[in-house]
C-alpha cells in the first residue's frame, strides 16, 4: 500500500497573519538592513562625487491692461505695442533670435523660461510674469547669466517697442506732408488771383478778379477746413513724439525687471541627506521584498520559527552537539548529551502540557526518511520513563524495524508475532536497560504484509489493553509520505507527534512544504496533534547519523555501541511483583 499523502498532492495551507510576517522579518532583519545600509552607502558615495548644480532666478513684469500703473505712460498706447503676454512671450524666449541674443551677450548657464503660478490676490504680479532659471555648476554664473536673461529680454523688447514707435512716427509725417501738399495745392489758385488783382490798374478788371476770388474760395471750403483739421492735428501728434521718444529712451515699457537673482548659498543637487535618507526607505523595502522572497523560494526548514509559522506546538528543539556519529542514539547513555537530554525532558513537560496531565498515548512519525523519528520516539520514551511513568514502546514498522537497535536488544519476535496471533504481548515485551519503567514491544521480523496486520483491530486491542497498565504508550510507525501504516495506527492512539529536521549529519533538512503538507494529512487524521519535535534545532556539528533507510540493509547495532546496558536474551515483562499489575490480553 502507497503513503497516505502523494509528493504532489495538494494541500490546504493557512494565510501568513501579520504577526507571521513580523517574525519573518525578526528572523531576516540582517538582510532588510544590508539593503538599506548598503544602498545608503552606495548613494552617499555618487552624492559625494557627483558635480554640484546651482539654481538661481529672475523674474520678469510684463506691462497689460491691468498693471498700467506700473509702468511709465506713454502717449497713444492703443496704436503703440507695448502690451505682452506671458505664455507667448514663451515662445519668443525660446526661439532662436532670443537665444543668439543671449550668447551674445554672455550667458554661461542654461537658462530656462517659465510662467509661474501667480496668486490672483498679488497685485504687484498680475499672472503675466516671466521667470528666468539658470543652472550651472557655479553659484556666480548661474546668478549673473539668470539677471543678464532678464535685462536681454527686457532691452530687446525695449528695442521693439522703439522701432514701433519709430515707424509709426514715420508715418504720421509722411501723412503730415501729404496733407499739407494738399492743401497747398488748394492755395495755389487763391494765392494767383490775389497776385492778379494786386497788379491789375483797371477797376473794372480788379472787381471781376474779387469775384472769382470769392467763388473760389467759397468751393474750396468744404475741402479746406477738414484738411486743415487734419493737418493740425497731425502736428500735434508729430510734436507729442518727440515726448514719446524721450520716453521710451529712458525707461522699459513693455517690461521690466521684477526681481534680481540672487547668488545662491547652497547647489539644488545632489542633496546627500535627502539622497541618503530615501535611499534608506528604499533599500529597507528592497531588503524587505527580498525577505518574502526568500521566504517565500527557501523551501529548507531552519528552525523553530518555521514551526511557528505553521502554527504547530514545538514540542522541544533538540541541538545538534559534538562529532557526528553513525547508527541510532540513546542520549541518555552518552556522556556529554546533557543538551540532548534536557531536550527530551522539556519535550515530556509539553507533552504532559499539551495533554492537559499525563499523554495516555501517542503516535510517532515523520513526512520522510531520515527526520529523527525513531530517535525521538527511543529518546522520548526514555525520558518519561525517567519522570516515574511507566512506559510501554511499540515499534509498529513492520517493514524495517528499528527501535530494539536502540537499546541493543534482539528482534526475533514482537509485535508482528502478536498481530498475527502467535505470541502473546507479554511474552514478546521486554524490559530495557533503563530501569523498570520502560518496555519494549519491537517489531519482530519484517512481515510482507504490514498494512494488513496494523488494520486488523488487533494493534488497537493491544493499545487499549496496555493503556490499562502503563501510564503511557509510544507507537513508532514508518514515515507517513512513503506508506499508510501511521494513518492505520492513528485512530487507536489518543495523539500524534512528528519528528522533523532542520538537518542532522548526513540528512538533509526538512522541507517546509512537506511539513505543510504532513500536517495537512494528520488534520484529515482527526487524531489531535500533540506537538512537533524538531531535531537538530541546536548548534554545533553532532548528528545523529542514522538515515532511515527502507532500501538498504542495516547492520544491528550492539548494546555496548550505544550504550545500552548489557543485555542477553529476552526478560520477562513483569521482573518484580507488582510492577505490572496484569497481564495484556490482545483480543483475537
Amino acid at each position: 500500500m502507497t503513503g497516505l499523502v502523494e509528493v504532489g498532492a495538494p494541500f490546504e495551507s493557512n494565510e501568513l497573519s501579520l504577526s507571521d510576517y513580523v517574525a519573518i522579518v525578526r528572523r531576516r532583519w540582517w538582510l532588510i538592513a544590508t539593503f538599506a545600509l548598503v544602498l545608503s552607502l552606495l548613494v552617499f558615495v555618487v552624492s559625494m562625487v557627483q558635480a554640484r548644480v546651482y539654481e538661481a532666478s529672475s523674474e520678469v513684469l510684463l506691462r497689460t491692461n491691468a498693471n498700467e500703473q506700473l509702468f511709465p505712460s506713454v502717449p497713444f498706447t492703443q496704436s503703440l505695442d507695448v502690451r505682452r503676454d506671458a505664455l507667448s512671450e514663451v515662445d519668443y524666449i525660446e526661439s532662436d533670435q532670443f537665444l543668439a541674443a543671449l550668447d551674445e551677450a554672455g550667458a554661461s548657464a542654461d537658462v530656462q523660461v517659465g510662467v509661474p503660478q501667480v496668486d490672483a490676490g498679488d497685485r504687484n504680479q498680475t499672472g503675466n510674469v516671466l521667470r528666468f532659471t539658470a543652472t550651472g555648476s557655479s553659484a556666480l554664473a548661474v546668478a549673473d547669466s539668470a539677471n543678464l536673461a532678464a535685462d536681454t529680454y527686457v532691452r530687446l523688447r525695449q528695442q521693439d517697442a522703439m522701432a514701433d514707435f519709430e515707424r509709426r512716427a514715420q508715418s504720421e509725417i509722411a501723412e503730415l506732408t501729404e496733407k499739407q501738399r494738399e492743401l497747398d495745392a488748394l492755395n495755389a489758385p487763391v494765392a494767383e488771383l490775389q497776385q492778379r488783382i494786386e497788379l491789375t490798374t483797371d477797376i473794372d478788371q480788379a472787381n471781376r478778379l474779387r469775384d472769382q476770388l470769392a467763388s473760389l474760395r467759397a468751393d474750396q471750403n468744404s475741402f479746406r477746413i477738414p484738411l486743415e483739421q487734419q493737418i493740425d492735428t497731425l502736428s500735434n501728434r508729430v510734436e507729442e513724439s518727440q515726448l514719446t521718444q524721450d520716453v521710451l529712451t529712458t525707461s522699459g515699457v513693455s517690461a521690466r525687471v521684477n526681481q534680481t537673482a540672487e547668488l545662491p548659498s547652497s547647489p539644488t543637487s545632489p542633496k546627500p541627506l535627502r539622497n541618503v535618507l530615501l535611499a534608506l526607505f528604499a533599500g529597507a523595502f528592497a531588503g524587505l521584498l527580498a525577505t518574502l522572497a526568500w521566504e517565500s523560494l527557501d523551501d529548507k526548514l531552519t528552525g523553530e520559527e518555521d514551526l511557528d509559522l505553521l502554527g504547530v506546538t514545538v514540542l522541544a528543539s533538540v541541538p545538534v552537539d559534538g562529532d557526528t556519529v553513525d547508527g541510532p542514539r540513546l542520549f541518555a547513555s552518552l556522556p556529554n548529551a546533557t543538551r540532548e537530554v534536557e531536550a527530551y525532558r522539556t519535550a515530556r513537560a509539553a507533552l504532559n502540557f499539551a495533554s492537559e496531565g499525563r499523554p495516555s498515548s501517542f503516535v510517532v512519525t515523520s513526512a520522510l526518511p531520515g527526520e529523527g523519528k525513531s530517535t525521538t520516539s527511543a529518546n522520548l520514551a526514555v525520558a518519561l520513563s525517567q519522570a516515574g511513568q511507566k512506559t510501554l514502546l511499540i515499534d509498529a514498522d513492520l517493514r524495517r524495524p528499528t527501535l530494539h537497535k536502540y537499546f541493543g536488544l534482539p528482534n526475533n519476535v514482537g509485535l508482528r508475532s502478536v498481530l498475527e496471533g502467535s505470541s502473546e504481548a507479554n511474552d514478546v515485551m521486554t524490559v530495557t536497560g533503563y530501569g523498570d519503567m520502560l518496555a519494549l514491544i519491537g517489531a519482530g521480523s519484517p512481515s510482507p504484509y504490514p498494512s494488513e496486520l496494523l488494520s486488523s483491530g488487533r494493534l488497537a486491542s493491544l493499545i487499549a489493553a496496555a493503556k490499562e497498565v502503563f501510564d503511557v504508550v509510544i507507537v513508532d510507525t514508518p514515515p507517513l509520505f512513503l506508506v499508510a501504516d501511521a494513518a492505520l495506527v492513528a485512530p487507536a492512539v489518543d495523539g500524534i507527534v512528528l519528528s522533523v529536521t532542520s538537518g542532522m549529519g548526513e540528512s538533509p533538512a526538512s522541507k517546509k512544504s512537506n511539513t505543510r503538507r504532513l500536517l495537512a494529512a494528520v488534520q484529515r487524521l482527526r487524531t489531535p496533534l500533540l506537538g512537533v519535535v524538531l531535531c537538530g534545532g541546536g548548534q554545533g556539528s553532532y548528528g545523529y547519523g542514522y538515515r532511515y533507510g527502507y532500501y538498504v540493509s542495516d547492520t544491528p547495532t550492539t548494546p555496548a555501541e550505544n550504550g545500552s546496558a548489557p543485555f542477553s536474551g529476552s526478560q520477562p515483562a513483569v521482573p518484580e511483583p507488582g510492577w505490572v499489575d496484569d497481564q495484556i490480553n490482545v483480543s483475537p
